[in-house]
């Protein structure tokens, strides 16, 4: 099953400098806009949901890791194309 943060976590995490910090230290970036862009884009099992993420993000909150992610199914695309013409023609 495909998890990804709430929305509620999203929230608890904006603006926390510090958090940010730690997330690029966890990842070995040398700033914080990716996981800026990480948080904006909150892909389902992206880079965010990870153990070593969940932990510095249930630390940073003070949320428990059980509380910071939901489960997608069966979730649509925005962003797909309809095919015009069916597979094999």
């Amino acid at each position: 099953m495909a998890k990804r943060l709430t929305a509620q976590t999203i929230l608890n995490m904006r603006g926390n400098t510090s958090l940010f910090i730690d997330l690029a230290n966890e990842y070995e970036l040398s700033n914080i806009p990716t996981i800026r862009r990480w948080l904006r884009e909150n892909k389902k099992n992206g880079p965010l949901t990870t153990k070593g993420a969940l932990a510095i993000i249930s630390k940073a909150i003070n949320v428990p890791e059980a509380k910071l992610l939901e489960e997608v199914n069966n979730e649509v695309d925005k962003k797909r194309v309809p095919d015009h013409e069916p597979l094999g023609t």
